[in-house]
């Protein structure tokens, strides 16, 4: 990497640019999207709730079929067309007035997001080079800098609490995907990956030290969730805070995030090493749980 800041010429700068452009749409619509279905839109918190709950179970069973998918058809092309999915379902959010269009659009919208995620994993692992899990780090801290860039944006909005400010939003967002499918079209296709000798569909179930990490990593995982959706509605609703309060804090998070991510990662390229890396954040957070 120059000076630490791009990857050399080739596919992981390709990948580290698609990365930047497609957080930043994420990171300007995400931060305020439970803001817009109740406050511009009109839907009570409960069914919004209610319909990104319908919306991350439809996505939690959509990732393994699409990694499937994906090792036999070719993960750029699956990603690519779980891009031109999100960017229709995203702009057709501009038109929903009701609950049932609601919960149908982003179903779909979450379904195409873990698809994207399962098929953009082996163009990763594909392009990664030797020191894979650095490359990791590094893009997870690409995508926490776009976030920042994106949480300016997205406070604006929330600050000026307008439907056109939630709308240019909306719009930003579903530009960001096309783009980033623009440039996902630069990266080499990937062979297909011949399918393993039978197993069984049902072997994970049987690993149990596999099931637990999973089942923390998913606990873990809901802060996640709290600062995007929670944290927007609890500062407007409960505090006396500035509206604009909304994108700063999500701003200070993804700014440590990609300030952090790749120092914290050194030293991680074995399995061990990675539980390890893996516990030491799992302390703090069962801590501040309560």
């Amino acid at each position: 990497m120059a000076r630490g800041l791009l990857p050399e010429r080739g596919p992981r700068r390709v990948l580290a640019v698609a990365t930047f452009v497609n957080m930043v749409g994420i990171g300007v619509f995400m931060t305020s999207a439970v803001l817009f279905f109740t406050r511009s839109v009109g839907l009570p918190l409960g069914q919004v709730a209610l319909g990104m709950g319908a919306a991350a179970l439809v996505g939690m069973l959509a990732g393994i079929p699409t990694g499937h998918l994906a090792d036999r058809r070719g993960p750029r092309e699956i990603y690519l067309l779980t891009l031109v999915v999100r960017a229709a379902t995203t702009a057709a959010l501009a038109f929903v007035h009701t609950f049932w269009p609601f919960v149908v659009l982003v179903c779909v919208n979450q379904l195409a997001q873990s698809a994207g995620g399962a098929s953009r994993g082996p163009l990763v692992r594909g392009f990664g080079g030797t020191n894979l899990s650095q490359y990791r780090a590094y893009l997870r801290s690409v995508a926490n800098l776009a976030g920042c860039c994106g949480a300016l944006a997205a406070g604006a909005a929330v600050q000026l609490d307008t439907r056109a400010a939630y709308l240019a939003l909306i719009a930003g967002n579903a530009v960001s995907f096309v783009a980033c499918a623009a440039i996902i079209t630069r990266l080499p296709a990937l062979p297909p990956v011949a399918a393993p000798q039978a197993t069984g569909r049902w072997v994970a179930l049987k690993d149990r030290p596999y099931m637990a990490v999973t089942a923390l990593d998913a606990v873990m995982g809901i802060q996640g969730q709290v600062l995007v959706f929670a944290l927007p509605v609890w500062i407007i609703s409960r505090t006396d805070a500035p509206r604009w309060f909304v994108g700063l804090a999500v701003l200070v998070n993804t700014a440590l995030v990609a300030a952090l991510q790749v120092r914290a990662s050194r030293g991680v390229d074995t399995g061990p090493a990675a539980g390890r890396a893996s516990a030491a954040p799992g302390w703090p957070f069962c801590w501040g749980w309560p």
